[in-house]
């Protein structure tokens, strides 16, 4: 009877422990479906969501849904992608609270969601499968569809990750938000279509503002419902027009100024200077843009030909800004890590004269720069000779943030241009801003002409600035995560030395070290046997 009780007692206990363990599973199921959480070792966290997402997702207020339209017939290399995706959309699901719903839809399933597929904005694509050394073909869906009430976004197609993240908290804020900021680039005077000069900053901001044209020829005022006003590789302006970009400022309009200082030739190598007439504006506001261009030992190499040869080089006058040139404080370029500037001037931050307002360099050329003064001498095979007063780091793009003063304060205003039958209208000068406003001035527009916008970190530079001027940091800091570029530091000639011998002598060295240890090992075996006979 002992033995019996002992048994049922042993088996009680197993039982116990059974129900004790499964408890303790449905427990942390219990709490994981409720918190969320990842580790994720890579240095800017790539694989889980950015603090900007997971902010957008805890604070909606009312269901988005996430419809994804994927093919269960995927080539093999297309399922990882699949499995990445719906990873990530399961991330904003956690953090949503319930307020993200996510279905996964095949069209191919359904003839009548497959009719409706093209008016959705979602293509079937042809992918090529190589299986069994025979090239084949299928159509796939891999799009997103992402609603809100009446309105939708969609993400076409998906062909990686490295940009999904963006595409979807853009899209649930598009949806999701009550009104839309409005961008404006200031118009051409030489008969230029703007938005098509800088056509993928302009597809890439369609995407989530409202972006426009702003002609303030004949005296008119820029529209009071732009939010941001972006001045682009400025030729020399009317008076006037200066006058209402200043009168936008102090009425709290904000600007960002892409000025080029020299105007290029096509084929040639020689520059002349660009009067933008814009200078003096901007020194008022605390900014000069020097006639010096800003050359860099760590730059970006070019392609150019000369006679039968063609030769590539590295190129002074293309700076690459590094993780170094960027503020380390501030959202618009604290996660970038490099960006290409050509033909890029220095700035100077006259703090001295503009105790009022506060400065901020956002990016700046490396400690190996110097400038070319006096001329502008282009050419790639000339010998770069620079002085070494020179050779130091220099502003490229800064922030100023203050209560602006006018330029035409003290003033009369110009006179505006007049159309037949039109009287220009006298407006009232505004002296000072009510509130704080803010400027930025980069000494350059061709790093995001369609030759140099995708250069890493170029557009997701003027996209933060953007972002930065209308809606804070809500997406700040999802584009770039992904972008890394980590070039090789600058070596004196001394250390080149030093890693050449170090190369070259190191592994016979160390080859002799182990055979002197393997030496002395067996020595002191056979002195250690020869004691014990």
């Amino acid at each position: 009877m002992a033995g019996l009780s002992r048994k049922i007692s042993a088996g009680a206990n197993y039982f116990i422990l059974i129900l004790i363990i499964l408890g303790f599973l449905v427990l942390i199921n219990f709490l994981s479906t409720r918190h969320f959480s990842r580790i994720d070792l890579t240095e800017n966290k790539v694989y889980t969501l950015s603090a900007a997402s997971k902010k957008v997702a805890s604070n909606l207020d009312d269901i988005v849904t996430i419809r994804c339209y994927f093919s269960k017939k995927l080539p093999p290399y297309l399922i990882n992608l699949k499995q990445k995706a719906n990873d990530m959309l399961d991330e904003y699901k956690a953090y949503a609270k319930g307020n993200i719903q996510i279905n996964f839809l095949d069209p191919a399933e359904n003839p009548e969601l497959e009719n409706k597929m093209r008016f959705i904005g979602i293509p079937q694509v042809q992918m090529n499968i190589l299986e069994k050394d025979q090239a084949t073909s299928t159509n796939v869906y891999m799009g997103i569809a992402i609603s809100y009430e009446d309105k939708q976004e969609v993400v076409p197609f998906i062909k990686d990750t490295n940009n999904l993240e963006y595409d979807l908290t853009s899209s649930i804020l598009k949806v999701t938000r009550k009104e839309k900021k409005t961008v404006g680039f200031l118009s051409s005077h030489d008969g230029d279509d703007i938005l098509k000069k800088y056509q993928a900053v302009h597809a890439a901001l369609k995407r989530q503002y409202a972006v426009e044209e702003v002609d303030i020829s004949e005296g008119k005022p820029v529209p009071a419902h732009v939010d941001l006003m972006i001045v682009a590789g400025p030729d020399r302006l009317p008076e006037r027009d200066k006058y209402e970009i200043d009168q936008y400022i102090i009425r709290g309009g904000k600007v960002i100024f892409l000025i080029d200082i020299i105007t290029i030739s096509g084929g040639t190598i020689q520059a002349t200077y660009r009067e933008t007439n814009l200078i003096d504006l901007l020194e008022h506001y605390g900014v000069k843009v020097t006639k010096n261009l800003v050359l860099d030992r760590i730059n970006a190499q070019i392609t150019f030909q000369t006679g039968y040869t063609i030769i590539r080089a590295a190129y002074p006058f293309y700076p690459k800004i590094i993780k170094e040139g960027f503020d380390p404080d501030h959202p618009i370029v604290n996660q970038l890590e490099s960006m290409i500037f050509p033909w890029v001037s220095a700035l100077e931050v006259l703090k001295d004269t503009h105790e009022d307002i506060r400065f901020k360099v956002l990016v700046q050329s490396s400690q190996y720069s110097w400038l070319q003064k006096g001329m502008y001498n282009l050419n790639p095979q000339q010998q770069f000779m620079p002085i070494k007063e020179d050779i130091k780091p220099y502003p490229l793009a800064v922030l100023a943030s203050g209560r602006f003063k006018s330029f035409y304060a003290d003033k009369e205003i110009p006179p505006a241009k007049k159309s037949e039958g039109k009287a220009a209208e006298t407006p009232e000068t505004l002296s000072e801003s009510a509130e704080e406003n803010q400027i930025l001035v980069v000494s350059n527009s061709r790093f995001v002409e369609s030759n140099f916008a995708n250069q890493a970190g170029n557009i997701e530079f003027l996209l933060n600035a953007v972002d930065w001027f209308t809606w804070g940091k809500d997406l700040i800091g999802i584009r770039s995560r992904r972008i890394t570029d980590r070039p090789f530091p600058i070596l004196s000639e001394r250390h080149k030395k030093a890693i050449k011998f170090a190369n070259i002598l190191a592994v016979p060295i160390l080859v002799a070290i182990l055979g002197f240890i393997r030496f002395y090992i067996k020595k002191k075996k056979k002195v250690k046997l020869k004691n014990l006979k």
